[in-house]
């Protein structure tokens, strides 16, 4: 359009050749508008997968439970650590917790511990190896780096506890049975805190960035 600068083309869009530098002829600060008030919609659309709704109690009585829920009062509920699962991985850092002075507890599904082995391998065997006899290390170690050496052919045992896996069978690829006896006694030996029976449903934050089971 003819009279027309070049700065009022620009923000409103209305040169007649070329590309254009926006679809439509709104002047452009109304249109940033239209942007700013689209940007918290589009923020609640991307929130809303993380925010979960339930047909809880009435307002008056949901509003006193998210009071306590940001100021939680100390009980015996309350943890420093939660591990999910009590296989191989969930008694390791058990045992970690537990040298460490933490308050922790290992949640387990089933009845009792490393109840995947009971199960699988089909065939009743374990793939990682066993390594019983350990070379002999280099004269020039230090004492206590041949512990440290053997953890490479013992691919079993928990660590820090006393109980070993070399000492329960020698075969090259133990069974998972052999597997399952002991972690079971590394359990009960270490006096571990498990709870049995117990499955989670769901994990949410808090506002205190805690989080609840």
């Amino acid at each position: 359009k003819k009279g027309l600068s070049t700065q009022h083309k620009i923000l409103t869009g209305t040169f007649t050749k070329g590309p254009r530098l926006f679809s439509s002829t709104i002047p452009y600060p109304c249109r940033m508008r239209s942007y700013f008030l689209l940007s918290p919609l589009l923020l609640l659309l991307l929130l809303l997968p993380q925010l979960s709704l339930s047909d809880g109690p009435s307002s008056s009585s949901s509003s006193s439970n998210t009071a306590a829920a940001s100021n939680p009062s100390p009980s015996k509920d309350i943890y420093d650590v939660v591990i999910v699962g009590c296989g191989p991985a969930g008694i390791q850092s058990a045992v970690y917790a537990s040298n460490r002075n933490l308050n922790y507890i290992v949640i387990e599904t089933h009845a009792e511990c490393g109840s995947f082995f009971e199960h699988y391998p089909r065939k009743g065997s374990l793939i990682s190896f066993n390594k019983v006899s350990i070379p002999e290390p280099f004269p020039h170690w230090e004492d206590g780096q041949t512990e440290d050496y053997s953890l490479k052919f013992d691919w079993h045992s928990i660590l820090g506890q006393p109980l070993k896996f070399t000492g329960y069978t020698r075969k090259f690829y133990p069974s998972s049975a052999t597997l399952v006896k002991y972690l079971r006694d590394v359990v009960e030996g270490s006096g571990l805190n498990v709870k049995y029976n117990v499955s989670v449903a769901e994990i949410g934050k808090l506002r205190d960035d805690s989080l609840s089971l």
